[in-house]
C-alpha cells in the first residue's frame, strides 16, 4: 500500500497489484510517499521502473516548490531562457514579463488560444508515448500524485482575486501533467519542460496574446 513516508500512515487503498496501481488510489496530497507491504518498504521511485528516479525527482520538486514566490520579480537567465523557448516554440511572439498579479489578471482576458492548443497537443503526444510504451499504470499513478500535490499547494498571494488564483493553479496542473507524461515516457519535454522550469522556479507561464508570450 502507499503510505505517508514520514508517519507510515496509509493514504491509499490497502491492496493494489503494483506500486503504480497503489498511487492511482491515492486519496490525499501527502508527501513524501513510500510503499509498505508487511515488513518491506520501498521508495516512490520504485513505482516507475527505469524512469523512476526522474519521475520521483520531478514530483518531489512539485511538493517542495514555493509556488508563485517570484511572481513580479525580475527574471534570471534560466527563467528568461525558458520563456524564450516557449515563445519561439509555441508561436506566441516576443517574451514579456508582467510586474504584478493585477497585470496578470488583465492579460488573461486577451489571451489567444493557439499557443495553449499547441501545448495541449504536446501533452497528448507525451501521454500517447507513455501508453504505447506500456506504461499505463505508471502514467496514471504519476498523474494522480501530480494533480493532488499541485492542486493542494498552488495558492498564489492573497491580493490575487479568485479567478486569477484558479487560472494560475489550473495552469500549473496543465503544464506539469504534460511534463510528468513526458518524463514517464522518457521523451524530451521541450516546451513542457520550459514551462515546468518556470513553475518550479515560482513563476507562472500565462500564455500568449498574439504578439507577446507572457509570464508572471
Amino acid at each position: 500500500m502507499v503510505v505517508d513516508g514520514g508517519s507510515g500512515r496509509p493514504v491509499g487503498l490497502a491492496r493494489a497489484p503494483t506500486p503504480a496501481g497503489a498511487l492511482a488510489t491515492l486519496a490525499e496530497a501527502a508527501w513524501p510517499l513510500a510503499f509498505h507491504d508487511g515488513a518491506e518498504r520501498a521508495e516512490l521511485a520504485s513505482a516507475f521502473g527505469a524512469r523512476g528516479p526522474a519521475v520521483a525527482s520531478l514530483l518531489a520538486g512539485m511538493a517542495g516548490t514555493a509556488w508563485f514566490c517570484r511572481a513580479g520579480a525580475g527574471p534570471d537567465a534560466g527563467e528568461r531562457g525558458a520563456l524564450d523557448l516557449l515563445a519561439s516554440s509555441l508561436g506566441g511572439g516576443q517574451p514579456g514579463w508582467l510586474p504584478s498579479w493585477a497585470e496578470a489578471g488583465r492579460v488573461l482576458g486577451r489571451l489567444a488560444p493557439a499557443a495553449i492548443e499547441a501545448a495541449d497537443g504536446l501533452r497528448r503526444s507525451a501521454r500517447l508515448a507513455a501508453l504505447r510504451a506500456g506504461l499505463d499504470e505508471e502514467l496514471e499513478g504519476a498523474l494522480r500524485v501530480c494533480a493532488l500535490v499541485v492542486t493542494a499547494r498552488t495558492t498564489p498571494r492573497r491580493e490575487a482575486d479568485e479567478a486569477v488564483r484558479l487560472a494560475a493553479g489550473g495552469a500549473a496542473v496543465f503544464w506539469l501533467s504534460g511534463l510528468v507524461a513526458a518524463t514517464v515516457a522518457g521523451i524530451p519535454g521541450g516546451p513542457l519542460e520550459a514551462a515546468g522550469h518556470l513553475l518550479l522556479a515560482g513563476r507562472w507561464p500565462i500564455g500568449a496574446d498574439g504578439t507577446t508570450w507572457w509570464a508572471l
